[in-house]
């Protein structure tokens, strides 16, 4: 589905998007052996999905299809509260953990098989400092980049090394790429407001009828 219809997360989108999330750390731990601070945003985003796909949406073999929370001021903070016993709050949190550590693997294996590409986008990098979706998807795909097609270019397949049964968010455009997305429709955007101005202006001059 186009990025714009696509409003809904499956089990395996959610473990994808957590290894794309994990990768910044993972290759760390590859190419520097080192950790650093800069994941800690992602690592955030990760174990906010982890504890999500276990305690809210019903993915987790643990628990089935129990919702151990509920959401607090939905349309303010959006905050999460556990309510559960303190015993399946800390089963809930062993399957967190058990997710991130699975996906923060299966992320490692997909950057040591496919390590060549790791290093000349990272060369690329320190080269330009910046690199846009088209021009990943052109080394990638073994094109020079500095001549990459515009967006208006259609996606080619690519061929990535992956674990069996896995699969990782790729930069825009590419078709392994499915982002969830909450953009309005133009009925929601339209400010009410200017619809009666547009309507007064239209009557202006117009006889009333009785």
């Amino acid at each position: 589905l186009p990025e714009e219809e696509k409003f809904l997360m499956s089990k395996e989108d959610i473990l994808a998007e957590i290894r794309t999330l994990l990768a910044g750390r993972s290759s760390e731990e590859i190419v520097c052996n080192t950790m650093t601070s800069g994941a800690a945003n992602d690592i955030e985003r990760a174990t906010e999905l982890a504890r999500n796909l276990v305690a809210r949406f019903g993915m987790c073999d643990e628990f089935d299809m129990m919702a151990l929370g509920t959401i607090q001021s939905q349309y303010l903070d959006g905050g999460y509260s556990m309510t559960c016993a303190q015993e399946t709050y800390a089963a809930a949190d062993r399957e967190t953990i058990k997710v991130i550590r699975q996906c923060h693997q299966e992320a490692r294996q997909i950057l040591e098989n496919n390590r060549e590409l790791l290093d000349k986008i990272a060369a690329y990098l320190l080269q330009k400092e910046t690199i846009t979706g088209q021009e990943m998807m052109a080394i990638i795909e073994g094109r020079d980049p500095e001549t990459s097609p515009g967006p208006s270019a259609p996606p080619r397949p690519i061929s990535l090394r992956l674990p069996p049964s896995t699969s990782i968010w790729c930069p825009s455009p590419s078709p392994c790429r499915i982002l969830t997305s909450r953009r309005r429709t133009s009925r929601q955007r339209t400010n009410p407001r200017a619809i009666s101005l547009r309507k007064n202006k239209s009557l202006k001059g117009k006889p009333l009828r009785k």
